[in-house]
């Protein structure tokens, strides 16, 4: 039996595009989680969560034979997906349109409900 000289990286969401609707890929040790983010062709900054050995570390976190690594990436609002904005959300003052049980209401909508103040809202779907 051979030793185990990678990590497996898991990638959830919309992450599986860069690497062809795969949920995970193997990749060297002795590098960081960042890069290999940036060999894989993923933008470091839009990968929100990193998750080694069921532990949350930083993108700087170097990566160890037998690591298991789950990538959760960031979540944007708008029209358009991290890849059409090539950034990561939807330009600022755009409206945040959120879906729940089939009902739709912009971020104005929610802020007059709320009191005409500012809302902050993070909807994670995975």
């Amino acid at each position: 039996m051979s030793a185990q000289t990678d990590a497996e990286l898991r990638l959830i969401g919309s992450l599986k595009d860069y690497v062809g609707g795969r949920e995970s890929v193997s990749v060297e040790t002795g590098q960081t989680v960042r890069q290999a983010l940036a060999a894989l062709g993923i933008r470091p900054e839009i990968v929100a969560l990193v998750i080694v050995n069921g532990t949350q570390q930083p993108k700087d976190y170097v990566l160890e034979s037998g690591d298991s690594v789950e990538l959760l990436a960031v979540i944007g609002g708008g029209e358009a997906g991290i890849r059409d904005r090539g950034w990561g959300g939807a330009p600022r003052g755009a409206p945040l349109r959120t879906r729940s049980a089939g009902l739709t209401s912009t971020s104005k909508e929610r802020r007059e409900e709320n009191g005409g103040g500012e809302c902050g809202l993070s909807v994670l779907a995975v």
